[in-house]
């Protein structure tokens, strides 16, 4: 088992079951990783499109707590989705292993609430779970 970073305790892994999570990702070691992390992050209800097109279905069809999206899909610059699975999310990710992107700014304006570089550290990823998190709460009590 991996030991858990030492921001794990700003993690309640038990609430975390409770998020949705869509991760949009063509390759399949990136994906296999982003999921191993996510259960040791406690989170449960995953689910996968390894496509643009997919992705938009998938948005289409239910809420997410968080979307991780890889920015090089085969079909669609993850770019262009952004504003589509916007929609469908409280918390969009960006997931990219180019570093510029983060720097230009470019992110942000198309509506990325976040980014995770590859290759992906769980002190990375442990941020992004506790605000998505938080973000649930907030809707969930109003």
């Amino acid at each position: 088992a991996r030991s858990m970073d030492r921001n794990s305790y700003l993690l309640d892994a038990a609430k975390a079951t409770n998020l949705e999570v869509l991760v949009v990702e063509d390759n399949d070691d990136s994906r296999m990783i982003l999921e191993l992390f996510l259960q040791d992050c406690g989170v449960k209800k995953v689910t996968y499109a390894t496509c643009g097109r997919e992705a938009l279905k998938k948005a289409s069809e239910k809420f997410y707590d968080l979307i991780f999206l890889d920015l090089f899909l085969p079909d669609v610059p993850g770019l262009d989705l952004s504003q589509a699975l916007n929609q469908a999310t409280r918390y969009l990710v960006a997931y990219t292993a180019v570093a510029s992107l983060v720097s230009s700014g470019a992110l942000e304006e198309k509506g990325f609430a976040d980014v995770l570089l590859k290759p992906i550290f769980l002190s990375q990823l442990i941020p992004i779970i506790v605000k998505a998190l938080k973000l649930k709460t907030l809707a969930d009590n109003p």
